[in-house]
Order: C-alpha cells, then structure tokens, then sequence
C-alpha cells in the first residue's frame, strides 16, 4: 500500500491522523471554528486535516468567497471539500449540481483533496476523479450507509470498486446495530488493507457504538479518523485532543508489540 502525502502529511503510515470537519452553517461561524482549531494550542499540533462539509453551509453565494478565507486561515494545513448529498446522510440537496460543484472546487486552486461519493454513478465518479487529479486534487471515494451493516464481502466490494475508479484514499462508514456489524467492519478493513489496497483506506462504524473503530485503525488498518473540535458533525465523534492521546496510546503500543 502506497501513502498518501498531502502538505507534507502522510497518510497510510503510522499513528492515523484526525481531520475535524467544519459544519457551521454562516461564513463567521466558519471563521470562529476554524480558528479555534489553527489558534487553540491544545488542537492545533494535534489536527492534521480539516474537511469543510459544505453541505452544511447556507449562504451559497459566498461559497468560494468562504472557502478562500478558510484556506487563509489554516495556512498549511489540508483541506478536504465534502458536499455530502442527503441520500449519504449530508444536507446536500443540490444532486443534481453535485458535478458541477466539485469542479468549481477543485478549480479554485484551494484544496488539497475532494470527497466524491461512490453512489453518483461510475461514469460521474469517473470523470470528477480524472478530473481532480488533472488539477493536482486528491481524491477521497467515499460511501456512507446510514441503514444499517453491508456483508463483509460488500464492504470489500465498495472498497475495491472505489480503487478501480482511480481513488487516492477509499472510505467506507457503517451504522452497526450491535457488536457483531463492528466486527464486520474490523474484518473487511484488515482484509481490504492486508490483502488488496494500493492505497490508504477510511474506515469507521458511526453512532457511539462504533466509537470505538474510531480509535483502533493503527491496528485494522484504517488511516485517517474523524474527531471534533466543539460541534459533533456525526455520533460517536471524539473530541480532538483527547482522541490524539488515545491514539498516541495504542501507537506505543502496537509498536512496542512489534518489537516482541
């Protein structure tokens, strides 16, 4: 498996790094929380990247205006774009824009990586990935599922379709309805990373339930987890600082095993 290196972060090697999402709904709500995070010295040495999920914001206007100013504020750090349709648990309702909009993003010059659900259909996924990639943008596949657990084998196959399709980094997010979809998820990670990723993968159970893969991926096989700085933008979610320790724990861990 080939890491992934954006803005000088490695992702696919090593202690998993944390992004927070940012899901305030006005341009100064946004700057309020983005601050917090690149200004507070108990978050900013401890996240890595940081995904505007700009499903969330209302002002459509000012949508580029606001992701400049993002960007100037968090200075070196990565930036994701989501746009999370409604059917993939966002509060996109613009499908039938959805191309369109990650081109616009991607044309601004002003991420570093893009979200691009699985489900928009291959020949869309097809083209906005071999278009990012023109544009020096990365590419996160994701799918979300809300309903419930996919078999083992279907994670797996979400997973590899996603790599097909030419995505950077693949994302896989379940809801578990008891402990066994947990391991589920645990078992495709080790699977898809052991035996058929060429690159980094995203793997999470969500609700507080799944908090714990949130936490294991140094162990299974999941490269990026997502924390929160104030506002939660999923369950489960851990806040920032205190998930860095516990990651840093289970670093040691894992590596001081490795040298038994």
């Amino acid at each position: 498996m080939k890491p992934v290196i954006v803005r000088g972060v490695i992702i696919g090697e090593g202690v998993p790094k944390i992004a927070v999402p940012l899901t305030s709904r006005w341009k100064s709500e946004l700057i309020e929380d983005v601050a917090a995070i690149v200004n507070e010295p108990s978050t900013h040495g401890v996240v890595d990247l940081i995904e505007w999920r700009a499903d969330y914001f209302d002002d459509h206007i000012e949508l580029f205006d606001t992701l400049s100013t993002i960007r100037q504020v968090i200075d070196a750090k990565p930036l994701i774009f989501t746009y999370r349709t409604a059917k993939e648990g966002g509060t996109g309702s613009k499908d039938s824009h959805y191309e369109s909009l990650l081109k616009a993003a991607i044309d601004s010059g002003l991420i570093d990586l893009v979200d691009i659900e699985l489900f928009m259909g291959d020949a869309m996924v097809s083209r906005l990935i071999d278009y990012a990639h023109a544009h020096d943008v990365k590419v996160i596949g994701s799918n979300h599922d809300f309903e419930g657990t996919p078999t083992r084998d279907e994670i797996l196959e979400r997973l590899q379709k996603m790599q097909a399709l030419g995505a950077d980094v693949l994302k896989i997010a379940i809801m578990p309805r008891n402990k066994k979809d947990i391991l589920t998820l645990l078992e495709a990670t080790v699977i898809m990373s052991e035996q058929y990723a060429k690159c980094p993968l995203i793997t999470m159970a969500m609700s507080d339930l799944g908090a714990i893969t949130r936490v294991t991926g140094e162990m299974f096989g999941s490269a990026i987890t997502f924390g929160q700085v104030g506002k939660r933008s999923a369950s489960g979610q851990i806040e920032a600082s205190e998930l860095s320790e516990m990651l840093m724990r289970i670093h040691h861990i894992v590596t001081n095993e490795n040298k038994l």
